[in-house]
């Protein structure tokens, strides 16, 4: 399983130096979410699997203007026979306050042998 690191910094500065109040980061807020499909493969039994990360209810943080934060946000797993495939992953951060949604995709991919993976 690979876990990836979901950096908010970037979209949050964005945010926050539009906004001068501190912003609450609540990755368990409603509308968090993380999605994951194959848009190609030349694999036998390829298959990719997203969940959001548990522990994420200790994930939470109140940002001001300049501040960063870092969480381990979602889970991808990936697997199949042999072959490789590429994949696309969508995810969503819901802040609870103000209450906004920031979404972004991203696009990566994996070979498999016999279930051993190399290159996410």
């Amino acid at each position: 399983m690979r876990r990836c690191l979901g950096i908010v910094a970037a979209g949050l500065l964005a945010f926050g130096s539009a906004h001068a109040s501190a912003i609450f980061v609540d990755p368990t807020a409603t509308g968090s979410d993380v999605s994951a499909n194959i848009t190609s493969s030349k694999c036998l039994g390829c298959f990719v699997d997203a969940s959001l990360s548990d522990g994420l209810e200790e994930a939470m943080a109140w940002l001001n203007t300049g501040d960063s934060f870092a969480l381990d946000f979602f889970d991808l797993t990936v697997g199949g026979l042999i072959g490789g495939a590429a994949i696309e992953v969508d995810a969503t951060l819901a802040l609870a306050s103000p209450e906004v949604l920031a979404v972004g995709s991203g696009f990566g991919g994996f070979v498999s042998f016999l279930f051993v993976f190399n290159g996410v």
